[in-house]
């Protein structure tokens, strides 16, 4: 183990304690995805842009197309 994955797990963490106190910032699902992705976790990724997908159906609205593009990476 590096000393890369302890810091990503920190970030993780941080960006996910970030999102429960503000759901509404596309950004910081971004962010979290972007970590999890660094981290090998493309399936938390997914879950996370699950998350965002299901957050903005509930104000008729979509992801960014950035976001999407994370997935495609």
């Amino acid at each position: 183990m590096t000393w890369r994955v302890p810091l990503a797990e920190g970030a993780i963490d941080a960006a996910e304690h970030a999102l429960a106190a503000d759901r509404d910032d596309e950004e910081l699902y971004r962010r979290l995805m972007q970590l999890q992705i660094a981290v090998g976790r493309t399936y938390a990724a997914k879950g996370v842009f699950r998350e965002l997908e299901a957050h903005l159906s509930e104000i008729d609205a979509e992801p960014a197309e950035e976001s999407a593009r994370l997935l495609r990476q």
